[in-house]
């Protein structure tokens, strides 16, 4: 927006401008110029293999969300942050999507501080993260190859309570950009996320996954984050073996329960933070530990019981 006032405003004092610029016209002008998916979208390929990928600046888009709210003030809000966040890029971030109700972290909430907004989105703006996600993108892909193309949507994340990115499906990341967020933990976040979306491409079966899977399908993804960047912090892991947490969540294991196993990833009740994301993390070091030959493609594909046997986790609690 001031982008555009600083256009009208320049053509109005430059000599060269032979006919005088109204108000009306001036207002038609900016409200012509709204941010478009083309706009926002910035293509590139891995420079060895031609794999390719798509940052969508969907941040972008709030700017024509908070206009229109300030130009029409009683239109209903969720319809205009449809319209002008949702359905712009809908193909591109969410449609199709395998886990598409995790979208609504984006989808369904409708942002009640335009201040954060634009605060974050200020942050984004002055950040460098389409370097850190390039980057990202090519280290992860070096290890893991894709066969589609990646979209990498980034939000400005409009409340506290969500994760900081989810992934859509394969080739559907999208980046809740949070305060804390750094160059060098948003490498982690998109590697965190990439392991997620190859998953989700080649290896996701229609069978339902226990509470064993869902711990070691996040444990691979923290794998995944701290060998593509072995040196950089990203998700918090605990290499201690407790006893004591063990045995509140042993007997759920074979369980085929997606809200326990919430429960566990994320902790509460008795449980550290994120509790579940460390023990699945210790499952796969274990079966890593015995199989050091083990290319990620390769413990990629294997289900949770055949990384939690074949590493003998077990034996950690005896």
């Amino acid at each position: 927006m001031k982008r555009l006032l600083l256009a009208v405003t320049g053509c109005m004092i430059l000599a060269g401008c032979t006919e005088k610029t109204t108000e009306p016209e001036a207002e038609a002008q900016m409200k012509q110029e709204k941010v478009t998916f083309e706009d926002i979208t910035h293509s590139f390929e891995h420079p060895e293999t031609g794999q390719s990928y798509q940052i969508i600046d969907a941040y972008k888009l709030y700017d024509n969300y908070i206009s229109e709210l300030e130009e029409n003030p009683d239109t209903a809000e969720k319809e205009l942050y449809q319209q002008e966040i949702i359905d712009p890029v809908n193909k591109a971030c969410f449609e199709g999507g395998e886990f598409y109700h995790m979208a609504g972290a984006v989808t369904e909430q409708i942002p009640h501080s335009l201040e954060r907004i634009t605060e974050l989105n200020q942050k984004i703006e002055d950040s460098q993260y389409i370097g850190s996600i390039k980057d990202a993108l090519v280290q992860s892909s070096d290890l893991l190859p894709s066969d589609i193309e990646t979209n990498v949507c980034i939000f400005p994340n409009i409340n506290t309570n969500n994760a900081g990115a989810v992934t859509v499906g394969a080739g559907k990341i999208n980046v809740l950009y949070s305060p804390f967020y750094t160059e060098d933990f948003l490498k982690t976040v998109i590697a965190h996320e990439y392991h997620h979306s190859v998953w989700a491409e080649k290896f996701l079966a229609t069978t339902p996954q226990s509470v064993l899977d869902n711990l070691v399908f996040e444990g691979k993804a923290v794998m995944f984050e701290k060998v593509v960047y072995p040196d950089l912090e990203g998700t918090r892991v605990n290499d201690e073996y407790n006893k004591k947490y063990w045995a509140q969540i042993q007997d759920d294991l074979g369980k085929y329960d997606f809200n326990r196993s919430i429960e566990i990833l994320f902790g509460g009740n008795g449980l550290p933070q994120l509790y579940g994301y460390m023990e699945g993390y210790k499952m796969v070091k274990s079966y890593l530990d015995l199989h050091p030959e083990a290319q990620p493609m390769d413990w990629t594909s294997l289900s949770g019981e055949e990384i939690f046997e074949a590493g003998k986790y077990a034996d950690h609690y005896q």
